[in-house]
């Protein structure tokens, strides 16, 4: 039963960030631009929209995740490292291979300390 809450207050707040997410977005122009070249969206569209989805779904983890051990922690941390990389692409375009290297630092995480 601890699943379906945790399912429904992540979609939950997630739908509530989403919007608050995109005026900030609006506000600081963070937009991805099409191109030709790797996007596929006709228009632009805001960015940061990872940080409502983060927290959307390690609150539920952290209010439910009971004993909180070493596997509970390792995810936590791992979804903070790839949110943290999100993040500095949004905010200032990094290269594929920084954002690589996030995700093996953060695959690193889980499966050592995990």
């Amino acid at each position: 039963m601890n699943a379906l809450y945790a399912f429904i207050l992540a979609l939950f707040l997630s739908m509530l960030l989403i919007p608050i997410i995109i005026r900030i977005a609006k506000r600081y122009n963070l937009f991805d631009s099409p191109d030709e070249e790797r996007k596929i969206h006709q228009r632009k569209i805001p960015r940061l929209g990872g940080i409502a989805i983060i927290i959307g779904s390690l609150l539920p983890v952290i209010m439910w995740a009971r004993p909180v051990d070493n596997t509970v922690l390792a995810f936590i941390f791992g979804s903070l490292v790839i949110l943290s990389f999100g993040v500095w692409d949004d905010v200032k375009t990094i290269n594929y291979r920084v954002k690589f290297l996030g995700q093996l630092i953060a695959i690193a995480i889980v499966v050592f300390y995990g």
